[in-house]
């Protein structure tokens, strides 16, 4: 907008008689976006593969991003994830195994996979609880 790249993520699709409206939520304040309530754009699509979270599933701490995950005993266990991309309720993470470059070596983190049982709000549990 105005030259700016400005982030943020579709919050409602309204479609009319023969265009679309889009409402977009921006991750950022912008000085004259009051002035300028609509804009022509034209979007790209990207297309993603992997699992897909709630977003209240997501835990940021000083391990990084990752979620709680339930093993075959009932007992909660943190999983590094990487995002791939979000809205206002769902996240895309990476399936199976996260790659980083530690040292110069390529090192590989397993994270969450397929059919692993995701906790759905990560705020009511900690590492180590364990579900009955």
């Amino acid at each position: 907008m105005n030259g700016k790249k400005l982030t943020g993520y579709i919050s409602d699709i309204i479609p009319t008689e023969n265009k679309v409206a889009i409402a977009i939520k921006l991750d950022e304040y912008f000085l004259d976006f009051y002035k300028k309530r609509f804009q022509d754009i034209s979007i790209t699509q990207d297309t993603c593969r992997g699992l897909k979270v709630r977003a209240t599933s997501i835990i940021e701490d000083e391990r990084g991003t990752g979620v709680y995950v339930v093993d075959k005993y009932g007992k909660i266990m943190y999983r590094p994830v990487s995002i791939i991309t979000y809205n206002a309720n769902s996240v895309i993470v990476r399936e199976d195994t996260i790659y980083n470059v530690i040292d110069n070596k390529n090192e590989s983190i397993p994270t969450v996979k397929l059919y692993d049982k995701v906790i759905i709000d990560s705020s009511k549990y900690k590492e180590g609880d364990v579900i009955d």
